[in-house]
């Protein structure tokens, strides 16, 4: 061995160019990038030697596979930073169901998930975190883990779990979001504060901040069994409801836009719930070609 030459470390040579990440997940790289960038960043180091003709001197085999073993560290060490962030991303996978269905999904940690009618999941749950994304309506009874929390994000809204069941309405053609504790407790948080909800408590968020509603939760569950249920509710907000619950185009004059409805339907038909509201609001359905328009029982009436 030369006297200008190191040992080399053949365990460090092994450790460099065994594969340390599933064939699969490994990312293609440009081999002679990386070669041209290593001969540049070992050209530009400074050295107190005087430069040596390269007709004077050439590598030994020791020292190739030195240069080689560095070469090999180096590509590895910056496809397994790559790796790590790819790895470390959230995956969302989504589930959406259109205007009239309701679906049931579980995930992988056992969670439950029914969704509503016209409503999207996007879901990333995973051994390091879960966290789902909502828009629609969605019941959810989650399996509890200190360790994973179960974190739902909704029109600007973050709902942590520290329990097991609730309910989240976040439509996005609706000014607020209400969240409904049926079992445990929520850390619900907004843009402007948070508030703790506990088993019987149901919250709301929206442009004016945070607040607790009266009510319990079984007001805003009632869907999950098949009802159909209003809560003080306009001809405007029921006749979205209506659109998503039946698939129908059903709208409604501004004359009576604001009249108010508190019901329950067990068994609810389109035909039979717009009867039941026509007796209770005192206005009349015309039937369209395109759907279901709300009007008032004269046109004289004032809203």
């Amino acid at each position: 061995m030369r006297d200008d030459e190191e040992p080399l470390n053949e365990d460090l040579l092994r450790r460099a160019l065994a594969p340390d990440t599933p064939a699969g997940s490994r990312r293609s790289w440009d081999t002679d990038g990386q070669w041209r960038a290593l001969r540049d960043r070992i050209a530009a180091e400074p050295s107190d030697e005087p430069p040596i003709p390269l007709h004077r001197r050439s590598w030994t085999g020791r020292q190739a596979l030195r240069w080689l073993a560095t070469a090999a560290a180096l590509t590895l060490a910056v496809g397994g930073t790559w790796y790590s962030r790819v790895s470390s991303a959230p995956h969302y996978r989504t589930a959406s169901t259109a205007r009239g269905q309701r679906a049931t999904l579980r995930l992988d940690d056992g969670t439950q998930v029914i969704l509503g009618p016209a409503s999207t999941l996007r879901y990333d749950v995973t051994s390091r975190a879960r966290r789902v994304e909502l828009s629609g309506l969605a019941q959810f009874h989650v399996v509890h883990d200190a360790a994973r929390p179960f974190v739902v994000h909704a029109a600007g809204v973050e709902a942590t779990d520290v329990g097991t069941e609730f309910t989240v309405r976040a439509f996005g053609d609706e000014d607020a979001v209400v969240l409904a504790v049926t079992e445990g407790e929520i850390a619900l948080r907004g843009s402007t504060g948070g508030l703790s909800l506990t088993a019987g408590q149901v919250g709301r968020v929206d442009a004016k901040g945070i607040q607790r509603l009266a009510g319990t939760p079984s007001d805003y569950a009632q869907w999950v069994g098949g009802q159909l249920a209003f809560q003080n509710a306009t001809l405007s907000d029921v006749a979205r409801e209506l659109a998503r619950w039946f698939d129908a185009d059903v709208r409604v004059d501004a004359r009576v836009a604001q009249r108010r409805v508190s019901a329950t339907y067990a068994s609810p038909t389109l035909d039979g719930v717009l009867s039941a509201i026509t007796r209770a609001t005192g206005i009349r359905v015309e039937r369209t070609s395109g759907g279901y328009l709300l009007l008032p029982r004269s046109d004289s009436e004032r809203p």
